[in-house]
C-alpha cells in the first residue's frame, strides 16, 4: 500500500502551539483535572512537525490522566535546554547542543521499576483491554528521535511522573506557524468519515476530532469509505486527496456529493498531492481543501466552521 511521507519538521513557535492546544488538551483530560502550562519567557522555536507535536503532547495528557483516576494536576512546562556536554551520568540520549524541553507533569500514581523500563516499547501496556491502546509512550518516543531529540522520563511511585520532551531548537525562525481559529465549542456527536491511508496521519487526526467529541469513522481507502456511507449516517466527508484503490479523495467526494448534495466535505491535501491527481479541476466547488501539513486547531476550526455553517443554513452559500 502506497503511504504519504511524514510532514517535514519546520520552525515551530513553541509557546503558541502549546498555548493554541491548550483547549484541547483540557478537554481530552476531562473534568477533575486541573491543567496548567507554566512557559518560560523568550521560549526558544523547535525544529519539530507541529502535527506531530500536538498529537506527543495529547498523548501524554491522557496518559497523565489515566495515572490519576481520582483527579489531580497536569502542568505542560517547557523551557530552554543547553546541553554543552555528554556525561555518563547523562539520563536522556542527546548529542551536545540547544533544545526546547517540554515536560508533562502529573501528582499522580507513578512508574514502578519494571514498568519504566518497558515503558517505550512497542505495545507494551499495563492498561486492561478495552482502555486505550498504551501506544501513546512509545509513539512519543519514535517522534521525538526522529524529529532530533530524546525523551526522559522521572517517576516515583506514589509521587507522580514527568515526561520530558527534548526537541532541537530551530537554526532559523523564517517559517511562521499560521494562526488558527479557537476551539471555542466541541461537537455533538456528529459522525466524520475520516478517509486517510497514512496510518499516523489518519491516528493523528481521529485522536482530534474523538477529543472534540465527534464520532470518528474511519478508511483508509476511497472504495471502502464509500460501503461505510452507503451503510451509516454520514454528516461530513473528511478525505485526503491522494488515496490508494480506485477511488481518490476527489472522486470519492463527487461521488458521495451526487447522493448527499448537504454533506460538508474537506479534502486535506499538499500541493504535491493536487498535482498528481489532476489539478483543482475536478476538485468539488462544495468541498474545501484543507493545506497539508495542518495542525490540531486548524482542523479543529475548519470542521467547528462547517458545522456552524450547516445549522445556521449558510453551507454552501
Amino acid at each position: 500500500m502506497r503511504g504519504h511521507s511524514l510532514w517535514p519538521p519546520q520552525a515551530t513557535e513553541i509557546s503558541k502551539l502549546i498555548d493554541d492546544t491548550f483547549p484541547l488538551l483540557e478537554r481530552s483530560v476531562g473534568v477533575g483535572v486541573k491543567v496548567e502550562k507554566p512557559l518560560a519567557p523568550d521560549l526558544w522555536w523547535a525544529q519539530v512537525d507541529p502535527g506531530q507535536l500536538e498529537n506527543a503532547l495529547i498523548n501524554l495528557a491522557v496518559n497523565a490522566r489515566d495515572a490519576m483516576p481520582d483527579g489531580g494536576r497536569i502542568a505542560i512546562k517547557a523551557e530552554n535546554f543547553r546541553l554543552k556536554r555528554r556525561t555518563r551520568k547523562q539520563k536522556v540520549n542527546l548529542v551536545p547542543g540547544e533544545y526546547v524541553r517540554i515536560s508533562v507533569q502529573d501528582n499522580g500514581s507513578g512508574m514502578a521499576e519494571e514498568v519504566l523500563a518497558r515503558a517505550f516499547e512497542p505495545f507494551f501496556t499495563t492498561k486492561a483491554f478495552g482502555d486505550g491502546s498504551g501506544l501513546g509512550l512509545s509513539t512519543v518516543y519514535g517522534f521525538a528521535e526522529q524529529s532530533g531529540g530524546s525523551v526522559s522520563i522521572d517517576t516515583q511511585l506514589g509521587r507522580g511522573t514527568t515526561v520530558n520532551l527534548f526537541l532541537p531548537q530551530a537554526e532559523s525562525i523564517k517559517t511562521i506557524v499560521s494562526s488558527a481559529l479557537p476551539i471555542e465549542t466541541e461537537g455533538e456527536k456528529e459522525s466524520i468519515l475520516l478517509v486517510e491511508d497514512n496510518a499516523d496521519v489518519r491516528a493523528f487526526a481521529a485522536t482530534v476530532l474523538d477529543n472534540l467529541n465527534y464520532t470518528v469513522i474511519e478508511a483508509e481507502n476511497g472504495d471502502d469509505a464509500l460501503v461505510m456511507f452507503e451503510k451509516m449516517p454520514i454528516d461530513l466527508l473528511f478525505s485526503d486527496v491522494l488515496l490508494p484503490g480506485s477511488l481518490n479523495g476527489k472522486a470519492l467526494a463527487r461521488t458521495i456529493l451526487a447522493r448527499d448534495p448537504t454533506l460538508p466535505v474537506v479534502l486535506a491535501s499538499g500541493n504535491w498531492d493536487l498535482a498528481n491527481s489532476g489539478g483543482t479541476s475536478d476538485v468539488p466547488e462544495e468541498a474545501i481543501v484543507l493545506q497539508k501539513p495542518y495542525t490540531a486547531t486548524q482542523l479543529s476550526a475548519i470542521i467547528q466552521k462547517l458545522f456552524d455553517e450547516q445549522k445556521s443554513g449558510r453551507v454552501g452559500s
